[in-house]
């Protein structure tokens, strides 16, 4: 049975996540095969600080960062390295590559740091983890056999 009122007074409102959609805008960055429009999205991180956006995206094969202040997307031309991971943690994004190459990228400067040198491992997927205090790295080998990196 439901009470007849509630006290809101005696609650937290708790934001639990958020939601953003990317639209296709094709004379943006048109992409053609066989007369079909196609779009391959595989990481998203949005920044989460001040009043300006930024989204960055690997999208298509290319790691591209869209800024609210500028309204256009910059492709950083990494070629044909496969993005494992991307995050926004502490004003920064973070990626993790295929090549073992360990990113930052600051979203107002878009000035690109390579955090560590390179971790280069076979047959592993690296993934990050962001917790309130501090942001890991998970080397994926198998089910059984996994690495932490603080």
């Amino acid at each position: 049975m439901l009470p007849e009122s509630v006290n809101l007074l005696e609650y937290r409102v708790q934001e639990v996540g958020k939601g953003y959609r990317i639209d296709w805008v094709p004379d943006e960055h048109p992409r053609q095969f066989s007369g079909w429009k196609y779009i391959l999205l595989q990481k998203v991180a949005v920044s989460t600080d001040d009043d300006e956006l930024a989204v960055m995206v690997f999208l298509n094969l290319e790691l591209m960062v869209w800024r609210s202040c500028d309204k256009k997307w910059v492709d950083f031309g990494f070629g044909d390295v496969n993005i494992q991971d991307i995050v926004y943690y502490k004003k920064k994004f973070h990626v993790v590559m295929s090549n073992g190459h360990i990113l930052t990228v600051d979203p107002k400067s878009l000035e690109v740091n390579e955090t560590l040198p390179p971790l280069v491992t076979r047959y592993t997927y690296k993934s990050f983890v962001n917790t309130s205090s501090e942001l890991y790295l998970i080397e994926n080998r198998s089910s059984n056999d996994k690495t932490i990196w603080k």
